[in-house]
């Protein structure tokens, strides 16, 4: 599995402490209409207590979207396609929950709710 290119990320960061940035992980849409539907941070398991998430809930509260901190395991020896083996998820925004361990057929699912329950595609 390659690694996503952190060229940007590391060029900015010699850019000084009074030019900062967020890396958003992932923003789920709409792939009718194109709106946002949730805003994640990211972020391998290693089995920590806490992620920080103030920008991503100031970026979800700002685009009036839930907001997640999304934990995954992944298991390296197998394909792409099959490699995630787990989940913890903790909602960050509209309120704060505790995580919850979720299986890969339960985060697909809900994310398959998350789409489908987009307000373009409740309306008709």
């Amino acid at each position: 599995m390659n690694s996503r290119d952190m060229a940007y990320s590391k060029w900015h960061r010699h850019l000084g402490d009074d030019i900062t940035m967020l890396d958003i992980d992932a923003v789920e849409f709409c792939n009718k209409c194109w709106s946002p539907l949730a805003v994640m941070e990211l972020a391998n398991d290693v089995d920590q207590k806490s992620k920080p998430f103030t920008l991503t809930l100031k970026v979800a509260h700002g685009c009036n979207v839930p907001g997640f901190v999304v934990l995954y395991t992944v298991d390296e020896e197998k394909p792409v396609e099959d490699c995630m083996v787990g989940f913890r998820i903790m909602k960050i925004y509209p309120e704060i929950s505790g995580y919850n361990h979720v299986t890969v057929d339960q985060y697909k699912k809900w994310l398959k709710v998350l789409h489908d329950n987009c307000p373009c595609l409740r309306s008709k």
